[in-house]
């Protein structure tokens, strides 16, 4: 059998299109399966009662779906376009995040992972010997949220968490609960009509510093958060975790690389602290290169050259 007669027995065969659409056949549904996505400039039309349609096409792949009950997964790039007209439709896309839904129906959930439908982070500070402080828990969503919660880590040798308090007008409650070995159960409720839509302080976590230990960074770790809207549906979320550089007495360095070389020296105010340099550890020999009054929770140590391949610096307080 030639080309042509194989194409003419297949067209005998295969189901007719009309002016009135596609009538019901298996093949249809396979063309829209087996079909190439990976052109850019591809458009699929799906027309039927219960059709799953599978995008991975490249910018300017294009899937409309128009159906009782349709399920659109797209996981193209930026420019990818979903549309979905249903009366129960999902759009779930994972493109990136000037990809564009529009979804038009009578129960639509759409779940747009270009830009994350919840932030939640934990900020970060310094903080002296047993002064009480506070961080911030900050918040973002375009979702009508009724309840958040999350288990923080924190070390509790070194910090005293005393409470939650709530600043922004959408928090109906927060609760602290009893600490365990899994950190700290923290819950909001929240009024769902009253969510800013832009990134905001949504409440402080306060704490005190314990000073039976030396100075110590101390990470803040969200674990186990969760979110649910007014429907009780699960909501998922990214969330950011902070830390407290606790100075107890001796003083913590950070180096620095902008706009120079440089060493942040995190200690107490008032004190004086020798700088020091060396370029072996083993044996080791420091030389001091300047005495620094702590003006404040802060100071940064600049105009610092190495005098070999590699160099180590350090700080010791010398007295008031």
């Amino acid at each position: 059998m030639n080309h042509s007669e194989h194409s003419s027995e297949q067209s005998a065969r295969a189901p007719r299109f009309s002016s009135a659409g596609w009538q019901p056949a298996l093949l249809p549904l396979l063309f829209l399966l087996l079909t190439p996505l990976l052109s850019s400039g591809q458009t699929n039309d799906a027309i039927s009662r219960e059709i799953s349609v599978f995008n991975f096409g490249q910018a300017s792949a294009n899937v409309e779906a128009i159906s009782r009950e349709v399920s659109l997964f797209n996981f193209g790039v930026p420019s990818a376009n979903v549309e979905a007209i249903s009366r129960e439709v999902s759009v779930f896309n994972f493109g990136l995040p000037s990809a564009g839904i529009e979804a038009i129906s009578r129960e639509v959930s759409v779940f747009n992972y270009g830009v994350p439908p919840i932030g939640f982070s934990i900020g970060s500070t310094n903080a002296l010997k047993d002064e009480p402080n506070r961080v911030p828990f900050t918040f973002q969503t375009v979702l009508d949220l009724t309840n958040l919660s999350l288990t923080l880590q924190a070390d509790d040798s070194h910090l005293q968490i005393l409470g939650v308090t709530p600043v922004s007008p959408e928090v109906v409650s927060a609760v602290l609960g009893t600490v365990s070995s899994n950190g700290y159960p923290i819950s909001f409720t929240l009024n769902p009509g009253a969510i800013p839509t832009t990134n905001h302080v949504l409440a402080y976590l306060d704490f005190q510093g314990i000073t039976n230990l030396d100075s110590a960074i101390i990470p803040l770790v969200i674990n186990s958060f969760a979110a649910y809207r007014t429907s009780g549906q699960f909501a998922p979320g990214v969330t950011t975790n902070g830390q407290v550089i606790l100075i107890v007495n001796r003083p913590i360095l950070f180096s620095s690389s902008k706009p120079q070389f440089g060493i942040a020296m995190y200690g107490i105010p008032g004190e004086t602290y020798s700088v020091q340099s060396t370029t072996n550890l083993v044996p080791s020999y420091w030389v001091e290169l300047e005495r620094l009054v702590e003006s404040g929770p802060t100071l940064t140590i600049t105009e610092l050259t190495n005098q070999a391949t590699q160099q180590f610096y350090r700080t010791e307080q010398v007295g008031p």
